[in-house]
């Protein structure tokens, strides 16, 4: 995902990005992605209507979501 949001920001698309970037943010300092739900699989990955995806734990790649702040400007 940081990829495509720091496509954006270099592209001079910013708003799009920001609709990307930001709900991310929150579902990391909400702690969304270090739950389970109620099949046992973890929120790391999910399917577009929210069910989880994930396997047996926190993924570790994670932070690479938290990079495309950077690109933020």
């Amino acid at each position: 995902m940081n990829y495509f949001i720091e496509a954006l920001y270099q592209l001079g698309r910013s708003q799009d990005a920001d609709r990307l970037l930001f709900p991310l943010l929150c579902a990391f300092e909400d702690g969304q992605f270090q739950r389970r739900g109620p099949d046992g699989r973890t929120f790391d990955w999910r399917r577009w209507d929210g069910t989880p995806k994930g396997y047996e734990g926190l993924l570790a790649d994670n932070y690479l979501a938290l990079i495309a702040v950077l690109s933020r400007k």
